[in-house]
């Protein structure tokens, strides 16, 4: 009659944490990895699931990960004759899994198909999480993904929920922000691809000095080239440069993402015809969400852009360039 009722009726509730460590013989520990086999298996083709995310360097338990990721594909196979799925996880090479960035993305345009991961303030909500401060907000959020898509990424993007599984208010005000932002470039966001390079005007937060001369911190900027994991910006972080931008492919068609928008004309230098990139004449250059044409001037050495007062909206704007591919 114990648990008859409960959400556990059936189980054992000390299955939850298992025994104490020196109780754990090879045989128990042995019941442990078979049990998750079942387990995840049981997840992978009785809820359609789409990914499988693991938040370690490796496969769960070695050989019965890889025996979960199997009937992964499987199933996924023979569901929908592809295997249409994701595994991924802070693998170093592993084929057919999809390498996790936590808290950091790529310093450069990478070979292979990776993924950022984040969070806005932390990982699950908690009694005192309301007194602590936003790591991310939309702005942020949206500089991440436009960064992690020039340099062949995605963003994949954790929030808290609260008891009821709904979302704390300040967050879906955000998310709004963010989903409104990817609605509107969203032809510059799905099934974009990386450009021979990721940006120009690069690292204009760390040259930022109050009479223009050049302040790079050279440290800073090699710290943030080695490292990977933990090394995003955040809503702390100094402001992109006006002329930052970063690059996305699509249809043909150029995108140059304008991160930090303000009025008046960027120099983009790897858009000029002369440029190692060799990029074709432009034909025409418009802004995602705007009307009118964009007014430009390309030469043998840059591109000069004209940056209008009046966008979309507060972000990240988005002109697309016909003529570069």
């Amino acid at each position: 009659e114990d648990g008859k009722g409960k959400w556990w009726e059936g189980l054992n509730p000390a299955d939850l944490y298992g025994l104490p460590p020196g109780q754990r013989t090879p045989e128990y520990i042995e019941s442990v990895k078979q049990n998750w086999v079942l387990r995840h298996t049981e997840l992978v083709t009785k809820y359609d699931v789409d990914m499988l995310w693991f938040d370690g360097y490796g496969f769960p338990y070695k050989e019965y990960g890889k025996q979960v990721c199997q009937n992964f594909f499987n199933h996924k196979l023979q569901q929908n004759g592809t295997i249409d799925a994701v595994i991924a996880g802070k693998f170093s090479n592993e084929p057919s899994t999809v390498k996790d960035i936590e808290r950091g993305g790529a310093s450069e345009v990478l070979p292979y198909p990776w993924q950022g991961i984040t969070t806005l303030r932390t990982w699950f909500y908690k009694e005192d999480t309301d007194r602590m401060e936003y790591k991310q907000n939309a702005r942020t959020i949206i500089e991440l993904l436009a960064d992690y898509m020039s340099k062949n990424g995605n963003l994949l993007l954790n929030v808290e929920l609260l008891a009821d599984g709904t979302i704390p208010a300040e967050q879906k005000v955000m998310l709004d922000d963010i989903g409104a932002w990817v609605n509107l470039n969203s032809e510059a966001i799905y099934a974009s691809k990386p450009w021979l390079i990721y940006g120009d005007n690069l690292n204009s937060y760390l040259k930022l000095a109050d009479d223009g001369t050049d302040e790079t911190d050279l440290a800073a900027l090699q710290e943030q080239k080695k490292s990977a994991h933990f090394n995003e910006r955040t809503a702390a972080s100094p402001a992109y440069g006006h002329d930052e931008v970063r690059y996305v492919t699509n249809n043909k068609a150029l995108y140059v993402i304008v991160l930090n928008p303000a009025k008046g004309d960027i120099v983009l230098p790897s858009l000029g015809l002369n440029s190692t990139q060799k990029p074709g004449k432009i034909t025409s250059i418009k802004m995602i969400g705007g009307k009118d044409s964009i007014k430009f001037r390309q030469g043998q050495e840059q591109l000069i852009l004209s940056v209008p007062g009046k966008r979309p909206n507060k972000y990240a704007t988005v002109f697309k360039l016909e003529g570069v591919l």
